[in-house]
């Protein structure tokens, strides 16, 4: 950031220079025959020298670079894309270049590795577990091809960005990237790098698997700080302004829209349950009072059942709504590797225990995981949990299947994907 920002303050002073003695009719016009031929000339400029308080930075500052890149690391593996974006950085202009062969950017790969090593061994000694929870999430799949995912990733993109805004945001990557050979701008460069590279990893990814539209995200924010640039940089340009600032508030609306849904209903504007990510916010109560009802009903004054599901997304909210909050397990059962693999034997499960089991697919649904292979009895209940918000939704938001399952065969599933 340092030494983008110090580069670009040189550029602009030289700028301001080449200005104040151009003719004064060049100035008044504004000619393109000028103008291209100072882009010309700007080609053939020396690169700028490294400033000084970026060439002397201390080692502290490369140390506190590397722990902020290892804790990102820890908070989301797709952290670990800023090494290759970073060298792209550095080796991709030759002005640049010569940092590969200072200490700074090796002290700093140096204090990443030993915030993120502890977690490697433990990574190693549990079967590399995250691993293949990503692998999991990336594996081939059947049903739509290659080309059906790209579109539906370009679509979420589109529609999580809003239309105008990826628009704009893709045109600024295309031409930042078109910056590398240009000595007096850095900083569009440092944008090209750390958000282009990552965006068309996961379009690639898009041809092999399904891609979350979330999971791109990190690209969009350099791509962000490059639109700003591209729009209000070297003095701004009216039609990308306005282009720029529609787009913003089309975000602001649809934003809005989507994060305050009370709002959405009150102007008359209803969607349907499936197309609004919000509506998880709600269900969890109504399941933690069934689950509370069916707990007492299997006891029938004795033990209490231990309260699961087949995926963790169900379990985590179960282990949160129900009363006293209580240990929960994960039953894999075609479930992809998850961190109850290390938390389900905390609930007390054994070998004949009875399960209260949470799922959002009725009996009736041959995609329903049998049960009954690892259980000695299941018995559904009759009556579904469904969840209805009729201020804002016309139908059902969530419906979620208890079934009593009686009789635990063993505990193979409790421990790993099967």
């Amino acid at each position: 950031y340092l030494l983008v920002r110090a580069s670009e303050t040189a550029r602009q002073e030289r700028d301001a220079a080449r200005q104040e003695h151009r003719p004064p009719g060049d100035r008044l016009i504004g000619g393109s025959e000028t103008a291209r031929q100072e882009r010309d000339a700007a080609r053939q400029e020396p690169w700028p020298p490294v400033p000084a308080r970026v060439r002397d930075a201390s080692p502290g500052a490369w140390v506190t670079l590397g722990v902020v890149a290892g804790l990102g690391m820890l908070s989301k593996y797709t952290m670990g894309l800023f090494l290759p974006c970073a060298l792209l950085f550095l080796g991709g202009r030759r002005d640049l270049r010569p940092w590969l062969k200072r200490a700074g950017p090796y002290i700093a790969l140096a204090a990443a590795l030993a915030v993120t090593t502890p977690n490697l061994v433990w990574l190693a000694r549990h079967e590399w577990a995250s691993f293949g929870h990503l692998a999991g999430l990336t594996e081939t799949r059947g049903g739509s091809g290659p080309l059906r995912r790209l579109g539906d990733f370009i679509g979420s993109q589109a529609g999580l960005m809003t239309p105008l805004l990826f628009l704009g945001m893709a045109a600024a990557m295309v031409n930042a990237g078109r910056s590398r050979s240009d000595p007096r701008d850095p900083g569009r460069w440092l944008t090209f790098c750390f958000g282009a590279p990552v965006l068309v990893f996961f379009v690639l990814l898009s041809l092999k698997t399904k891609v979350q539209a979330n999971w791109a995200i990190c690209g969009w924010i350099a791509a962000s700080v490059g639109y700003a640039g591209w729009v209000w940089g070297d003095g701004g340009n009216r039609r990308r302004t306005a282009f720029a600032w529609t787009g913003i508030a089309l975000s602001l609306f649809v934003s809005t829209m989507a994060g305050w849904p009370e709002l959405r209903s009150a102007i008359g504007l209803r969607i349907p349950a499936k197309l609004d990510q919000s509506r998880k916010m709600y269900g969890g109560s109504e399941l933690g009072v069934a689950i509370a009802a069916q707990s007492a009903a299997m006891a029938n004054g004795g033990e209490r059942p231990i309260i699961g599901a087949v995926t963790y997304d169900v379990a985590s909210r179960m282990a949160f709504y129900a009363p006293g909050q209580p240990r929960v397990v994960c039953l894999f059962l075609g479930t992809r590797p998850n961190q109850y693999r290390y938390l389900n034997r905390a609930s007390g499960v054994r070998v004949g225990s009875n399960v209260l089991i949470a799922d959002h697919r009725p009996p009736t649904d041959p995609e329903l995981v049998p049960f009954e292979q690892v259980f000695q009895r299941v018995e559904p209940v009759p009556e579904p949990v469904v969840v209805r918000v009729p201020a804002i939704y016309d139908e059902p938001v969530v419906e979620y299947y208890l079934y009593r399952c009686y009789g635990l065969k063993n505990m193979r599933v409790l421990d790993r994907a099967r």
